[in-house]
């Protein structure tokens, strides 16, 4: 085997992009180069080739580096990781590109090859522009402005009609109803699930031993989405008042109810007390 044979093989067998002087290391164990002597001329002759591609250094005064891998790749990956993280939070792409380091001038790139492969999605709000991991809903995109005109305008129709009508009623039929979306899930698949999503998440939450709701509820939501089923925001205060009532769960109330953002509250409900209970924990 070569020395560029031996260099490129050491770069793909490396999870991270590699510099000259990891490389330079890496023969010198192998005993294949001594002194001052450097590999750099075969790995720019590899580069030459399209056999490795040159990557950003890690600092500002950093030394560049190697891979197998298209550096836009690897942004696209870190873009993609740093989106799953964010969960049901939006990021901007701004933000999202800064986050990328070095790898900040492939953002384009990678954002536009993540929309065509449908792995995020990019939704514009006036000169706003948000990226969500999924196709958000309507009311996921709604302004407080929004939300309060909408209940307002429930209240009023309640007082004019028969029958009864809800705020989420209202919600799901804005968002597309049943046509457009997948039955609710059943009430036992949740009170199977609920248990395991809790000694799941317990890792995250730093030596405590309650979970948010509203935490819970977009793991809820991801775990509907990946079944095909709907969620439902009623089934699943019933299985957390349900596991209450059997003693399966605790269910706690927030000290400040004045400092729970709106996006939360519309997540949440009162216990007999009429306190707003945030937290849950599983026995």
């Amino acid at each position: 085997m070569g020395l560029s044979d031996t260099i490129k093989e050491f770069i793909q067998a490396s999870e991270d992009p590699v510099t000259i002087k990891e490389i330079d290391r890496h023969l010198k164990k192998l005993k294949l180069i001594k002194g001052k002597w450097s590999a750099e001329d075969q790995v720019r002759d590899l580069v030459n080739r399209v056999s490795v591609f040159e990557h950003p250094a890690k600092t500002v005064k950093g030394r560049l580096r190697f891979s197998f891998l298209k550096p836009e790749q690897i942004a696209g990956d870190l873009m993609l990781a740093l989106v799953v993280k964010a969960g049901a939070k939006p990021l901007t792409p701004v933000a999202l590109k800064k986050k990328l380091k070095g790898y900040g001038l492939y953002g384009d790139e990678a954002l536009g090859k993540l929309q065509q492969q449908k792995k995020i999605f990019l939704v514009s709000l006036g000169k706003k522009e948000l990226v969500f991991r999924r196709k958000p809903l309507p009311s996921e995109l709604y302004t407080d402005a929004q939300k309060n005109a909408l209940k307002k305008l429930v209240r009023f129709v309640k007082l004019h009609r028969e029958g009864s009508l809800e705020l989420q009623d209202v919600i799901r039929f804005l968002d597309g109803g049943e046509s457009q979306s997948h039955a609710v899930s059943p009430r036992s698949l949740i009170e199977e699930m609920l248990p395991q999503w809790y000694k799941d998440d317990l890792a995250l939450t730093g030596g405590s031993k309650n979970l948010k709701i509203p935490h819970t509820w977009q793991r809820y939501s991801r775990w509907c989405e990946e079944e095909g089923y709907r969620p439902d925001l009623e089934v699943f205060h019933e299985v957390l008042k349900g596991f209450e009532k059997q003693g399966k769960v605790s269910l706690i109330h927030h000290d400040f109810p004045a400092n729970i953002p709106s996006s939360e509250k519309e997540l949440l409900f009162k216990n007999s007390l009429g306190f707003v209970v945030y937290f849950w924990r599983c026995y």
